[in-house]
């Protein structure tokens, strides 16, 4: 049996698109002599959320895109095709169901473990889930259509040992909002030798004849660097929400600190130097360098700078706010700090407007989790690329990157983190230093660690734990209100939040 196990982007509740993909993937592989072409799961409809799955009229519109699926198999009348696709129960419910289909008509029969049908003198059985519980079956070939979205570790072939038949996997890839499939295509055969696989984060096809003696085992998926897998998965999930946002172009402002900076560049590397506009909004708190910093930064992206001063319009908010009464000095400063931030919000997010360009929000996880950011202000944005990437894993981040050349200023790397709203203000004056921060917060969201045992196992103070996990309660408010985030690890914020 020739086999093509296709790896490609599969877009949610686009199935014109969908369609449009999967008739390209299979021109491909008409040279190639495949008589079983096997796509990612739900390779029609891609994955409904709840909203989209409650549509009027959602059965009578994927019952349709089945009906065109089955006539582009006519077209291909010796070529098997197996997916999940959705079908309807009498009720209305939909459920996933893995199938396959040959010049028009289907294949499979319901089994135990997923979908089996007999082709090509095998028995095939097709699962919608990993191959854990593949063991019962005496199917010939094994194929799950498990996806698997990036959360801060880069995914590896389970190496499950001999099993007397060939099992594959076959994976989607590409950004579909929060989430960022990595690509997790691979092939083993019955002895448990690992003879295919395909590179993450990018369209791959392997193909493969099951009777070939030429077959050789593979070395594993060469081990990546992390840093270097956390910024692919960043990028492609950047890129490809702008793409489903149905824009080209995106904006960001430009601080000179290291969170801006780490955006623009993913920005570029994304979507191209051309596509993205950074904005300075200097104020006279900031210090000349960061201005100076930022314009560098810009240069050496090749990307279009603009600055506009925000002194007038702050003058004029505080003149306007004169005359209410100050019931806390202390609150009062911050109200006028907080006055800087939601003026450069509403600046870009004109525009934004104007321009029809997507507003990139800078925020990271260590900033968001302590509520250490102004609503409506620098959280204003479609989305926040680095959102859930710790303060400490961006130095290390920033660094990656200038290895081979110096694309970030080392200004802007090696300077003490700083709002500047204020004189002489550092991110220190108002947090623990980032790294006991993002230990204590590691340990508790991914390491799922009380405040007590983050204490004992990390040697913090008992009373910088406590202030911290507070900290993290009170601020879940202001996460509800803010952009989401790509997800780079195994407990986003949003999913924290979640249960209260």
């Amino acid at each position: 049996m020739r086999v093509a196990l296709i790896q490609s982007r599969v877009v949610g509740d686009c199935p014109a698109e969908n369609l449009e993909s999967l008739k390209a993937a299979l021109k491909r592989q008409e040279t190639e002599g495949v008589e079983l072409a096997v796509f990612p799961a739900l390779a029609l409809s891609g994955r409904l959320g709840p909203t989209a799955l409650a549509r009027p009229g959602l059965e009578v519109q994927y019952q349709k895109v089945w009906g065109d699926f089955l006539e582009i198999s006519k077209t291909y009348p010796k070529l098997t095709l197996a997916s999940s696709a959705l079908f309807f129960e009498a009720g209305g419910a939909a459920r996933e169901e893995a199938f396959a289909v040959r010049d028009g008509r289907r294949l499979d029969k319901a089994a135990v473990s997923g979908r089996l049908f007999s082709d090509f003198g095998l028995e095939l059985l097709l699962r919608t889930k990993d191959l854990a519980l593949a063991a019962e079956t005496r199917a010939d070939v094994i194929i799950s259509l498990g996806s698997h979205f990036y959360q801060g570790v880069a995914y590896q072939p389970p190496f499950p040992g001999p099993a007397q038949a060939w099992r594959m996997n076959v994976s989607a890839v590409g950004g579909e909002g929060p989430r960022i499939y990595e690509g997790a295509t691979w092939v083993f055969d019955p002895a448990g030798r690992l003879v295919g696989w395909a590179h993450g984060f990018e369209n791959a096809m392997i193909v493969l004849d099951t009777e070939s003696t030429a077959l050789k085992a593979l070395e594993p998926r060469p081990e990546r660097e992390p840093l270097e897998v956390l910024y692919q998965a960043l990028k492609t999930g950047l890129r490809d929400f702008v793409r489903s946002a149905g824009l080209e172009k995106v904006l960001l402002g430009l601080s000179g600190g290291l969170d801006s900076a780490l955006t623009a560049v993913l920005a570029v590397d994304a979507l191209g130097a051309d596509q993205v506009l950074a904005v300075a909004m200097p104020s006279e708190y900031n210090s000349p360098d960061s201005l100076n910093l930022a314009r560098e930064l810009s240069k050496n992206l090749g990307l279009a700078f603009l600055t506009i001063p925000i002194d007038g319009l702050r003058e004029a908010f505080t003149r306007s706010f004169l005359l209410t009464p100050k019931r806390d000095e202390q609150a009062g400063h911050l109200a006028e700090e907080n006055i800087q931030a939601r003026i450069r919000g509403v600046i870009l997010m004109y525009l934004a407007n104007r321009e029809g360009r997507l507003l990139l929000a800078t925020g990271n996880k260590s900033e968001a989790a302590m509520g250490y950011a102004t609503l409506y202000g620098d959280t204003c944005g479609a989305m926040a690329p680095i959102g859930d990437v710790y303060k400490s894993r961006l130095f290390e981040l920033a660094r990656h990157l200038n290895r081979a050349k110096e694309r970030i200023p080392e200004g802007i790397i090696s300077r003490p983190p700083s709002a500047e709203l204020r004189p002489g203000q550092k991110d220190e004056d108002a947090l623990p230093p980032y790294a006991v921060l993002d230990d204590i917060l590691h340990r508790h969201l991914e390491g799922r660690r009380s405040g007590s045992q983050v204490a004992r196992e990390g040697g913090h103070p008992a009373t910088t734990v406590a202030w911290v996990l507070s900290s993290l309660k009170k601020s879940a408010f202001k996460r509800a209100q803010e952009p989401f985030s790509l997800i780079a690890s195994g407990c986003p914020l949003g999913g924290f939040d979640w249960p209260a």
